[in-house]
C-alpha cells in the first residue's frame, strides 16, 4: 500500500533483523561471516547473517534466537512456549525472578519502605543493585546470564560464527553481560568453533535498527533511480 501510494520501493523487516543488518554493514559486525547478532533487552531477539546478508530460512522465520528452548518446562514465554531463552534470560525475566525472590522474603536493597516489595522492578534496577553488592540481584543476574551463555554456546556449535555482536539495553553492562556469554562458549562450545569466534558489543546503539532499515531500502531506491521503477 505504501509503495502504491508513494511511488517508492518499500522494504519491511523485523527490528532484530534490521539491527543485525545495520551492525553487519556499518557497525561491530563488519567483515565477519557468519555473524550472529543478539539483542538482549526486555525480550531477546536476533539475526543470522552470511556474507553480510540476512539468513531468512525456508519461510522467512530464521533468526528467532530468543526462542531456543533452553529450560524445558520452564517459565511461559510470550510466544506461547515454555523455557525459551527469552523467558529465562531477558530483562523481563530478570525483573520477574528478582521480584519473586523478594516476595519470598529474601532481603534486597530493592525492598521499599517498611520492607515491602516495590510495585515494579526493572532489570536496570536489578543490575544497579547487583553492582552495589546486593546478593539476591547478583544471583538472579548470574543465573540468567549463565543460561544466556549456554544458549549462545549452542548457536556457536550449530553455526560456527566468526563473531557474535550483542546489542539491546542490557549490553550497557559491557563485560558484565559479555563475560558470561564468553564463559558459556568456553564451557559448552566445541573447541574448534569456540577458538574462531569473538564476542563484542554492538557499535550502533539505538541507531542499529534504522541504519539496517536504510540498508534494506537502498537496493529498491537504486532500482528506481536507474529507471527500474518500484519493486
Amino acid at each position: 500500500l505504501l509503495g502504491a501510494r508513494l511511488g517508492l520501493g518499500v522494504a519491511l523487516d523485523n527490528d532484530a533483523n534490521a539491527a543485525g543488518l545495520g551492525e553487519a554493514r556499518y557497525g561491530a559486525g563488519q567483515g565477519a561471516s557468519p555473524l550472529i547478532y543478539l539483542t538482549v533487552s526486555t525480550g531477546i531477539g536476533g539475526a543470522i547473517l552470511l556474507d553480510g546478508e540476512l539468513m531468512r530460512g525456508a519461510s522467512g522465520a530464521a533468526g528467532e534466537l530468543g526462542h531456543l528452548v533452553i529450560q524445558p518446562g520452564g517459565p511461559r514465554c510470550g510466544c506461547g512456549g515454555r523455557g525459551c531463552l527469552e523467558a529465562v534470560a531477558s530483562g523481563t525475566a530478570i525483573a520477574r525472578e528478582a521480584r519473586a525472590a523478594i516476595e519470598r522474603g529474601e532481603p534486597s536493597l530493592l525492598l521499599g519502605p517498611g520492607g515491602q516489595a516495590p510495585a515494579s522492578i526493572s532489570a536496570r534496577e536489578v543490575a544497579e543493585a547487583a553492582a552495589t553488592g546486593d546478593a539476591l540481584c547478583q544471583r538472579v543476574l548470574a543465573e540468567a546470564f549463565t543460561l544466556l551463555g549456554l544458549g549462545v554456546a549452542s548457536l556457536v556449535n550449530a553455526l560456527n560464527p566468526e563473531r557474535v555482536v550483542v546489542g539491546g539495553g542490557l549490553s550497557a553492562l559491557g563485560d558484565g553481560l559479555l563475560g558470561p556469554i564468553r564463559d558459556g562458549i568456553g564451557r559448552h562450545s566445541n573447541r574448534v568453533a569456540a577458538s574462531a569466534v569473538t564476542v563484542t558489543r554492538a557499535a550502533l546503539g539505538r541507531d542499529a535498527g534504522v541504519v539496517g532499515a536504510a540498508a534494506l531500502a537502498m537496493p529498491k531506491l537504486r532500482r528506481i533511480h536507474s529507471g527500474g521503477g518500484p519493486r
